[in-house]
């Protein structure tokens, strides 16, 4: 009845802010102008880094300071934690390898004759639904695809296995050989680069030409990749990502590498991550059709227990000779947590109560018992509590504050120069561009308010919302863009061809009206929360 009258009153107060929330004919008007206009416009774009670099505009540390004071409100968290960590993983040994080996292979001969697939997979496997599954070499790590899909062991009746794929043992009984969709197998170099700075963009184009270069000229790929990729689970691999299929990688990666061949190497190619340089080796299109045993290859009691004493020798030897001390001498890393806060996850670790009680119980500097997990064991040791509710002035929070005071300098001077250009008797974009060769200029049509693309540039918001409120044959003053400020001048503005203006404003009245509602109950509840009392009693 409690939760139904709570529920009541809320309803009620909803529908009363609802009342207050109104769409005028001029908003509504400006909204689907905006929204069926197309814009042409030229324009200069100028990246931040014209302005010069970083070491021009020093930041000193009471302009830190001042900043982290006037966004402090910003900067609200809960309660937080921080601590070093020893950890010592539960790694099934070769013998724990062996052992669930050696069961898969006793139950080889059983298997090959069962009449019921399904009743023998429930029982014996891991997972249960693996009855005449469809499978190609994507499903498997290579080293195991190449034992599966090898020629004498892929025909219908073969009893593949035991064969090791990551971390579990697969025995497979194969029914059929078919053919099914493409797969390929490749290598990648990736270079990872803000795609809201066309500075970054140019930069990362530059190195990956540069690395390009080096694999025309024969330096091995598998080192490159080692040496530059930015995807550390494949640079490790000299850039191998294993087998895949055309919908399990983006797009752009599919499309290049499904049109190439085998031992081709792509130009650079972009997609959401990064750019890329994608080294083809296999395509293939058999598949079988099995059911398998699986078991997961787990730590057996005698490898937990051996963990369990390795944690518990070093906890008490911490306890008699420091943390870092004993750490150093048995030659363990010592991992830090970062901040945590007690209902959030530990970084690397998870959600895990036991630490979570551990730390907001414990003082600064204590040292924690044994903490068990179904990964391993951790001895920690508290570095650092915040209950002040707000982020501490720490080195990392410095650093960004630091990159944020040089980019607004930068800004200011960026602006201002660009001011000076375009306020000179006479100014156009063309005698701006023809007195400084770093400067082009860009012409685009059919500009979209919608979803701030500019055809041949980019997506670049803040830039088409100044274009779409500009005067037509005008000079802009500097404008702010995503990645720097540009100098722009509105061409021409016309309404998308066949568009019913009273039919639009129909369709769009309501989800302007939500959006509105929203954003106002949003604002509401915002203020409500700020001004009371909250109490956490999460345990």
């Amino acid at each position: 009845e409690d939760i139904v009258r709570r529920e009541l009153k809320v309803s009620k107060l909803i529908r009363a802010l609802q009342t207050m929330v109104h769409v005028s004919d001029r908003e509504l008007d400006a909204v689907v102008k905006r929204e069926y206009t197309r814009f042409s416009a030229s324009f200069i774009s100028v990246p931040l880094g014209f302005a010069g670099p970083d070491s021009k505009f020093p930041v000193k540390a009471d302009e830190i300071q001042k900043y982290y004071d006037s966004h402090k409100e910003l900067l609200k968290q809960p309660a937080s934690r921080k601590a070093d960590y020893v950890f010592f993983p539960l790694v099934p040994s070769a013998k724990d390898s062996s052992v669930v080996r050696a069961e898969l292979e006793a139950l080889r001969t059983e298997f090959s004759t069962t009449k019921n697939d399904s009743d023998y997979v429930k029982v014996q496997s891991d997972r249960p639904s693996g009855v005449d599954v469809q499978y190609s070499r994507a499903d498997f790590s290579p080293a195991a695809g190449a034992v599966v899909f090898n020629s004498a062991n892929a025909k219908p009746g073969s009893i593949i296995g035991p064969v090791a794929d990551n971390g579990y043992y697969r025995l497979l009984k194969v029914s059929k050989v078919v053919t099914g969709e493409p797969v390929a197998r490749a290598s990648h170099i990736l270079l990872q680069f803000n795609p809201a700075s066309r500075e970054d963009v140019a930069k990362v184009r530059e190195r990956m030409v540069e690395i390009y270069g080096k694999l025309q000229s024969g330096e091995s790929f598998e080192a490159l990749a080692k040496k530059y990729s930015q995807d550390s689970g494949s640079a490790v691999k000299g850039g191998d990502i294993g087998w895949f299929g055309r919908k399990s990688v983006v797009p752009e990666f599919a499309e290049a590498v499904f049109s190439s061949r085998p031992g081709a190497l792509t130009r650079p190619v972009q997609t959401k991550f990064g750019l890329h340089i994608i080294k083809v080796t296999g395509f293939d299109q058999n598949n079988l059709v099995c059911s398998e045993v699986v078991r997961m290859i787990r730590p057996s009691t005698e490898t937990v227990e051996s963990a369990r004493r390795l944690a518990t020798a070093f906890q008490m030897q911490a306890k008699d000779q420091g943390f870092e001390k004993s750490a150093a001498s048995e030659k363990l890393p010592v991992a830090k947590t970062g901040e945590f806060g007690k209902h959030t996850p530990i970084a690397v670790i998870g959600f895990n109560d036991k630490i979570n009680a551990f730390a907001f119980k414990a003082a600064e500097g204590d040292l924690s018992d044994v903490i068990e997990t179904e990964k391993g064991f951790y001895v920690m040791r508290l570095t650092g509590k915040n209950d002040t509710g707000y982020r501490l002035l720490d080195d990392d929070l410095k650093k960004r504050i630091t990159a944020e005071l040089v980019r607004e300098k930068k800004e200011v001077a960026l602006e201002k120069q660009l001011a000076s250009l375009s306020a000179k008797p006479g100014a156009t974009l063309e005698i701006i561009a023809a007195g400084n060769k770093a400067f082009s200029i860009v012409k685009a049509d059919d500009i979209r308010w919608t979803d701030g693309y500019i055809p041949g540039y980019g997506i670049d918001r803040p830039l088409v919302e100044a274009i779409s409120g500009m005067k037509s044959g005008i000079l802009s003053r500097p404008v702010k863009t995503t990645g720097g400020y540009a100098l722009v001048r509105l061409d021409k503005r016309v309404l998308a061809a066949g568009v019913d203006l009273k039919e639009a404003k129909t369709g769009i009245l309501p989800n302007l009206l939500r959006a509105k509602q929203e954003q106002f109950f949003a604002e509401y509840f915002a203020s409500v929360r700020k001004s009371a009392a909250i109490e956490d009693l999460r345990p």
